[in-house]
């Protein structure tokens, strides 16, 4: 009777090394929460600011690579969110209104800014999952003065 039970035991354990290990076999918890811990931002044309750590962008008013038909500078914000199977991956923007540029979330991950005249836009992002994590974007637009 112990060797049988001992001979299941090992089986049980041996197979579980298998299927883990050869048939990428997982196991998920439904009731683990994975929480925010990075927000990256994917454009590459950002920089660091050297004063304050954020991304920051600057554009001047007349550069056809953001400008739409009714003469608007147009930027995307595309954001990446950090575990790949984080629970929650919605985030939160918060700006200043300002009557130079319109703000639109568009989805989870990216965001669109509209400027009307030259300013600056700091939007901050940060995470609905309450893990705290923030990143801060700047835009700039500015004259173009030949």
């Amino acid at each position: 009777m112990r060797k049988s039970l001992l001979f299941i035991i090992c089986f049980i354990f041996v197979f579980s090394i298998f299927a883990v290990g050869f048939l990428d076999i997982q196991f998920e918890f439904s009731d683990v929460k994975i929480y925010v811990n990075q927000i990256e931002v994917l454009n590459s044309e950002m920089t660091i600011n050297e004063q304050n750590g954020r991304k920051r962008l600057e554009i001047f008013n007349n550069d056809e690579k953001y400008l739409d038909d009714e003469g608007v500078i147009n930027y995307r914000i595309g954001l990446r969110v950090l575990p790949e199977n984080s629970t929650n991956k919605a985030l939160v923007y918060t700006y200043t209104p300002n009557p130079r540029f319109e703000f639109i979330s568009e989805g989870k991950d990216e965001g669109k800014i509209k400027f009307f005249s030259v300013g600056l836009a700091t939007i901050y992002i940060e995470a609905a999952d309450g893990s705290g994590v923030k990143e801060i974007v700047e835009i700039f637009v500015k004259n173009f003065i030949p």
